[in-house]
């Protein structure tokens, strides 16, 4: 990982007004494979962050950066934030992670049964 990203990954757990902490996960996204090293602060920052917004969208680069290893987390995040915008993110990656998210499997059964997914579902829908 370039050593310049680690800053930036830091600085976003101070404030969802930062630039640099969104231009750094974009950049971890893009790289995929090639940012497992990130894998570890992500999960920490999905877990904590206070900015939503922020959570979802490490949910997004989480799968293709750690693949079947990102599976646990967005299970957590799928079950236990209490943000549906987070929810919505952690199950779309899960889904696009498909047979290399079995680990999430437990999350995918529990998670409709909490309600919340009304939350996130347009009018009319």
């Amino acid at each position: 990982m370039p050593f310049w990203l680690v800053p930036m990954l830091i600085e976003a757990r101070r404030s969802d007004q930062s630039v640099q902490h969104w231009g750094a996960v974009e950049a971890l996204g893009e790289m995929r494979s090639n940012a497992r090293e990130a894998v570890p602060m992500l999960e920490l920052q999905l877990a904590t962050n206070q900015q939503p917004r922020f959570r979802a969208a490490i949910a997004k680069v989480l799968g293709p950066i750690a693949g079947a290893g990102a599976a646990p987390a967005l299970a957590r995040a799928l079950t236990g934030d209490q943000d549906p915008q987070v929810r919505m993110a952690a199950l779309s990656a899960i889904t696009a992670l498909g047979p290399d998210g079995s680990a999430a499997i437990p999350g995918l059964v529990k998670a409709p049964a909490d309600g919340a997914w009304r939350e996130t579902r347009g009018p009319g829908e």
